[in-house]
């Protein structure tokens, strides 16, 4: 098997870089609790583009940053094609690098860089369609569509009316809060709504319209401090079910 890279870079050292790249991918996507406090996170350095904050807009402030993360995580394989690129010999021009890094390597590296190549332009494109007619059809808009009600002159609400109860609930302090930034996973009980953020969705459930499930409870001892005092911690997993069908069940811990 034989790669098109300078005479200085053999195989190995092509493992190497994936392995390190996949690293750096992997710190991206799930930064440490180190990175986000120094503000290294998708959500602060795009601050600028999202523009609203949770506290004050929730619905729209994930909206945008749901976009965002789908844009920025479907770009980094195609910065593994630059990487691969960079390591290439360009002594016969760039164009030339191109053409040999995808057609003469191996038919699975072929495959791997051309579904890299393809992935930011079908969620380019996605995300295009989302933003739309007034986000129609971003999944959140989705489901808010789905608590759209009727009132006493028989008109039908739109999804703003549904946001602006969110959005309101939302802004108060006595709002139960679980989870934590560096697990992607976040849930909210609020005065009407239960609501969990993960990482490309957000669940939403009206507590009138819902049934809870305690599924699972685990113990965890976090530590003895003598023979008879033990300090120790309950992981709860619920499952949050709607009445309504069309609305997907989600579990909260």
């Amino acid at each position: 098997m034989s790669y098109p890279f300078s005479d200085n870079t053999n195989t190995s050292e092509l493992f190497i870089i994936t392995f390190l790249y996949i690293l750096v991918v992997f710190i991206i996507i799930l930064p440490p609790s180190e990175l986000i406090s120094a503000g290294f996170s998708i959500e602060n350095i795009f601050s600028y583009f999202l523009v609203e904050n949770e506290e004050i807009s929730f619905i729209r402030y994930h909206i945008k940053r749901i976009s965002i993360k789908y844009l920025v995580h479907s770009l980094l394989p195609l910065g593994y094609v630059l990487l691969l690129l960079y390591y290439c010999d360009w002594s016969s021009g760039i164009i030339n690098a191109c053409l040999t890094l995808f057609t003469q390597t191996s038919i699975i590296l072929q495959f791997i860089l051309f579904v890299c190549l393809f992935i930011p332009f079908i969620t380019s494109f996605t995300v295009l369609r989302w933003h739309i007619n007034d986000c129609y059809l971003h999944p959140i808009v989705r489901q808010l569509r789905l608590f759209i009600q009727t009132n006493n002159q028989q008109q039908e609400q739109t999804w703003h009316a549904v946001e602006s109860s969110i959005n309101t609930e939302f802004r108060r302090y006595d709002k139960f809060t679980c989870g934590s930034a560096t697990s992607n996973v976040r849930c909210y009980v609020l005065d009407s709504w239960i609501l969990k953020c993960s990482m490309y969705h957000v669940n939403i459930a009206q507590q009138s319209n819902v049934r809870v499930e305690l599924v699972d409870a685990h113990d965890i001892h976090l530590q003895e401090t003598n023979e008879e005092v033990s300090l120790s911690t309950q992981y709860l997993n619920i499952l949050i079910k709607s009445y309504d069908s069309r609305i997907k069940p989600f579990y909260i811990r």
